[in-house]
């Protein structure tokens, strides 16, 4: 038995609607795939990206950000991924107000637009304004 046109259309529906919008600013439903995308972005940027398995949580900080990047001429980010309607957890705001007190911050993203938008300004970080792009001194003897 082959596949009618009209089952290939019903299946290609289907699959447009379990694709996550990762790539707009609604947001995306499956959180792996935007830790791809970021991997990949962190790739193609030539940045280190530290990133725990998303699997084994218990050998990480608790409320540690997803990932930590190493960007370009000493600068960090810090980078929590959450799906359109996930909520960050009392460790993870914890982590970010503590980050915060020691005046770093932890960007949460929701999509890969609003990641791009946060490491394109990575760029554009001495405008003077402060937009939690830290800016990491080496220790020198």
């Amino acid at each position: 038995m082959g596949w009618t046109t009209s089952d290939l259309i019903a299946l290609q529906a289907r699959k447009l609607a379990k694709a996550s919008p990762c790539a707009t600013n609604e947001g995306c439903n499956d959180e792996s795939e935007l830790h791809e995308q970021i991997r990949q972005e962190c790739l193609h940027r030539g940045w280190m990206a530290f990133h725990g398995s998303m699997a084994h949580r218990a050998y990480r900080t608790p409320g540690e950000p997803d990932y930590v990047i190493c960007c370009h001429e000493g600068k960090l980010l810090m980078i929590e991924c959450k799906t359109r309607v996930g909520k960050l957890s009392t460790e993870q705001l914890g982590v970010a107000a503590w980050a915060a007190k020691l005046g770093h911050q932890v960007h949460t993203v929701r999509s890969y637009e609003e990641f791009l938008n946060v490491a394109n300004q990575v760029n554009h970080h001495d405008n003077g304004t402060n937009d939690g792009i830290q800016t990491v001194r080496p220790i020198r003897d």
